[in-house]
């Protein structure tokens, strides 16, 4: 996990053999977040071209935002997955 402030999650890993970004919408008591299937949460992944741009923006959401629970494990996983990114 890079990202969970209870509204938006973010995650790095591997989906159809490649490196990748996923997020989403965590919704709320009315709606099962976004995207979702047959009201069950699914992950977006996101284009290769905004990735890098996504992942800078979580680190700095991050570090300058210390009270999200579990920040510095999503620092230590953002910045992994910068590097596996920059590294393709």
């Amino acid at each position: 996990m890079l990202h969970d402030d209870g509204t938006y999650s973010a995650i790095w890993g591997n989906y159809e053999g490649k490196l990748c970004l996923g997020t989403r919408w965590n919704g709320d008591d009315k709606h099962p977040g976004y995207p979702s299937q047959m009201g069950n949460p699914l992950w977006y992944v996101e284009p290769e071209f905004l990735t890098k741009g996504i992942l800078l923006q979580i680190l700095s959401q991050l570090l300058t935002l210390p009270g999200i629970d579990r920040s510095h494990e999503y620092i230590r996983n953002t910045l992994a997955a910068l590097d596996a990114f920059l590294r393709k």
